[in-house]
């Protein structure tokens, strides 16, 4: 994903590295707590990658083609531009929580969540 040339590379390593998250957040197949939670991040991920979507395409509008060099050597700032990286850029945020929709903390992380004592059951 570091190593990317293209936007499309980065997005589908992006996308690939979240796969193990949800994977993850519904570990436990009897924990109804656990399900909630998986399926909460794979819906909040549906939403974040329509957005980057979004916002990848209008860049390909406005500059013609996705590869970084061309993006970089192509780019006029106006209105689509700054719209196209604003989009684009909200996935990762939104993936790994940087800020919420929410209020307080969504269900798959307190899944996630180590506890910090074992605890005797």
């Amino acid at each position: 994903m570091l190593s990317a040339g293209h936007m499309l590379m980065l997005y589908l390593g992006l996308e690939m590295s979240t796969i193990p998250l949800a994977v993850l957040a519904n570990f436990h197949k009897n924990s109804l707590r656990s399900s909630e939670a998986g399926i909460k991040f794979i819906m909040s991920s549906a939403f974040s990658t329509g957005i980057t979507l979004f916002g990848i395409s209008l860049l390909y509008g406005a500059v013609g083609n996705l590869s970084f060099t061309s993006i970089i050597s192509n780019l006029e700032p106006n209105a689509l531009t700054i719209t196209a990286f604003i989009l684009s850029s909200e996935d990762l945020p939104l993936k790994f929580r940087q800020y919420r929709f929410t209020f307080g903390q969504p269900t798959y992380m307190k899944v996630l969540l180590l506890p910090s004592r074992p605890t005797s059951q």
